[in-house]
């Protein structure tokens, strides 16, 4: 049974797409996918491993507090906590 050997990412290829902007790591991957065929077959399928990642990639969340705020349609200030004006029922910016 034959060994498949290592394919490392070339060198001459991998600084051309590092150097036309694209991530190290997925420059890396698309290469070693296509086994070094060319330059334009790396380009070719960098989309895709882009798209792959982002579909796995979990979305960034992030709470906000909402602090006393004044309404930008009736001018009161709300209190903490509060998503609506307790006056005018405007939502809060």
């Amino acid at each position: 049974m034959e060994e498949e050997k290592e394919i490392l990412p070339s060198e001459e290829f991998l600084n051309a797409l590092v150097q036309m902007g694209f991530p190290l790591d997925i420059s890396k991957q698309a290469l070693i996918q296509i086994k070094n065929e060319s330059l334009s077959a790396a380009l070719d399928i960098i989309p895709e491993i882009q798209a792959q990642r982002d579909k796995n990639k979990k979305p960034e969340t992030t709470k906000i507090k909402i602090v006393s705020y004044q309404c930008t349609t009736c001018t009161y200030i709300n209190p903490e906590g509060k998503g609506v004006c307790d006056i005018c029922g405007q939502i809060a910016p």
